[in-house]
């Protein structure tokens, strides 16, 4: 999650040497051991949490971390609304650091989300990621300044200069 003032909020990885997974991973009967300096469970996969790879159960997991986030901000940075969420598979987040992202959600060049994602994967590819590289960026710009927009003229409020007309 990118906001408007450069914060970013980060997920946990779910890495099978990661002290919580680990005990996690070995409690419901499963291994974590390291190949060529990659932890793996049961010898096999890199992630201590996937979909799919029924055949690791139940030392894998598909439940998620859930995190609640505002759009708008928080009590300390109400003005600090999310501008982006990007969803990206290992492959991306292995190789990319946040202000390579940022820098590429905001080239004015990459007009649509489609190319923003593309270059995401494509810098993830060039820095030598050997995962599976995935990639889904949301915009959350319009969406966060209608609705701030609405609720405003529906207290009675000046709503300014912004439209408070929702976009499809």
């Amino acid at each position: 999650v990118f906001r408007r003032s450069g914060n970013i909020i980060t997920t946990k990885d779910h890495k099978p040497n990661d002290p919580f997974e680990r005990m996690r991973v070995e409690s419901r009967g499963g291994t974590v051991s390291c190949h060529y300096g990659i932890y793996r469970v049961n010898g096999a996969l890199s992630m201590s949490r996937a979909l799919g790879n029924k055949d690791l159960r139940p030392a894998v997991t598909a439940k998620p971390d859930i995190m609640k986030i505002n759009l708008f901000g928080s009590r300390s940075t109400p003005n600090d609304p999310v501008e982006f969420l990007v969803i990206g598979s290992d492959g991306l987040w292995d190789v990319l650091d946040a202000k390579t992202i940022m820098e590429v959600l905001h080239d004015s060049n990459l007009n649509t989300l489609q190319l923003k994602a593309f270059e995401l994967v494509r810098k993830a590819y060039l820095k030598g990621s050997e995962d599976n590289i995935s990639c889904v960026v949301v915009d959350f710009r319009d969406y966060v300044c209608n609705l701030s927009t609405q609720s405003t003229a529906e207290n009675g409020s000046s709503g300014g200069k912004m439209s408070s007309k929702r976009s499809s």
